[in-house]
């Protein structure tokens, strides 16, 4: 009797070693879950942050190259302007030129007559 009492708690304290092993396992696996889901979470984070940092960067660069573009289309619509007032300037001075001319040829034949 002595000795299946013996056996049996041989066999119980092996079930219960058994047992917390299994369940320290148990929580190996439950920390190690969360910890990989933590460095997966905080990848993700890190990886979203760079990516709305590059969009920002892009939007910005996209600005500039908008506002550089409209800077050079105005100079250019600036200078045509320019051109042609030079061009109206140039063509008065011409006309006033003539009529300076022929109002001296008038002059001179309303003196010979």
């Amino acid at each position: 009797m002595k000795k299946e009492k013996e056996k049996s708690l041989e066999i119980l304290n092996y079930q219960k070693r058994d047992v917390e092993s299994r369940q320290q396992k148990q929580r190996e696996n439950i920390e190690n879950e969360k910890k990989r889901l933590r460095e997966k979470w905080t990848q993700e984070l890190i990886e979203d942050q760079e990516r709305k940092k590059q969009d920002r960067l892009n939007n910005i660069k996209n600005f500039q190259e908008i506002e550089e573009f409209n800077k050079t289309e105005y100079q250019k619509k600036f200078n045509l302007i320019e051109e042609e007032k030079l061009k109206d300037k140039k063509l008065i001075n011409n006309i006033i030129e003539k009529e300076k001319a022929l109002d001296e040829i008038d002059k001179k034949e309303k003196v010979k007559k």
